[in-house]
């Protein structure tokens, strides 16, 4: 059975997968992303030397990274959250191994392992949102991942829907990551514990605005927590108007959310359905379903596979 290495490089662990041509992972492990850019080549080259020396039957090595890429050459062209940007990744490690590499973005990967493995299986046309820390995505239409003009295709994080809105880390004020994000969730949790003192969510920090996570507000929402509901029915109502908004401009037939803060979701499928809903003009539109992905952290691992697999079904 043919192998394929997959890596999804993020700015704060590098997972990595051994995983089979019928997508089932033989084994997995993380670790911390490096500082800078040696150490991470270093990472990488260990990686990919303690796989082929367990498996046989290694097709090639396929790599997501967070940041914008150029898929055709392997090389990343900008990474805000890693020491790689400029670099020539597919080239170094093609110097170093003789093995096929493919470098993607990291969202088009989890995008391309819902189309393969997940809740876009089946579907021809759809939309794929990462929400985590940011919120990334990408598009599959007729079946394959679109990739735009020059592999920046589907920056959905970064639609600005208020300008005068909180600065994002792009450096533009009001993107929709600010606003539908893990960093938007601790942003309003942060302001809630210095406005509101004498809340539980504040009293569970000690006041602390600094101690406040967004994985801490998903908890204490899930236990009804009141503050922490508002905070997470907000972020779902910012979610589902930039999902609304996609479904205009390209008409998908499912939305499909993953990423770390997905899982927390759930808490507020109704307020993110309604948002959507309210701003879609065509109505046969509006029962579009927006679902979110059973693959946990694992759709960027498959869709890295898929890059060495044959890329999308035809």
């Amino acid at each position: 059975m043919n192998k394929a290495i997959a890596v999804d490089i993020g700015g704060t662990k590098i997972s990595w997968a051994l995983i089979t041509d019928d997508y089932a992972i033989l084994t997995r492990r993380q670790v911390m992303t490096p500082a800078t850019t040696s150490d991470i080549f270093t990472a990488l080259e260990v990686i990919i030397t303690e796989a082929l020396a367990s498996y046989d039957d290694i097709l090639g090595a396929g790599i997501g990274v967070a940041g914008m890429v150029d898929n055709a050459a392997g090389k990343i062209v900008a990474a805000p959250n890693l020491a790689l940007a400029g670099e020539p990744l597919k080239q170094h490690l093609e110097s170093k191994f003789k093995l096929a590499f493919n470098v993607d973005n990291d969202a088009n990967c989890a995008v391309l392992g819902e189309l393969l493995s997940g809740a876009g299986r089946g579907y021809r046309n759809f939309i794929g949102l990462t929400v985590g820390t940011g919120l990334g995505g990408g598009i599959v239409i007729d079946g394959r991942l679109y990739r735009g003009a020059k592999g920046a295709a589907a920056e959905f994080g970064h639609m600005v829907i208020d300008p005068n809105g909180p600065v994002c880390g792009c450096g533009h004020r009001g993107c929709l990551e600010t606003k539908a994000s893990g960093t938007a969730i601790e942003r309003l949790a942060k302001e809630t514990v210095v406005a509101k003192t004498k809340s539980a969510l504040s009293r569970s920090v000690g006041g602390d605005p600094e101690i406040i996570t967004g994985p801490m507000v998903a908890k204490a929402a899930r236990a009804g927590d009141t503050e922490a509901v508002t905070i997470m029915t907000e972020v779902g109502r910012w979610l589902g108007l930039g999902i609304g908004n996609f479904i205009n401009i390209l008409d998908p037939e499912v939305v499909v959310v993953g990423g770390g803060v997905a899982s927390s979701l759930d808490l507020v499928m109704d307020p993110i359905i309604e948002s959507a809903r309210r701003i879609v003009i065509d109505p046969r539109s509006r029962d579009i379903p927006i679902v979110i992905s059973q693959l946990e952290n694992s759709a960027g691992l498959l869709g890295a596979a898929g890059l060495i697999f044959g890329l999308e079904p035809s």
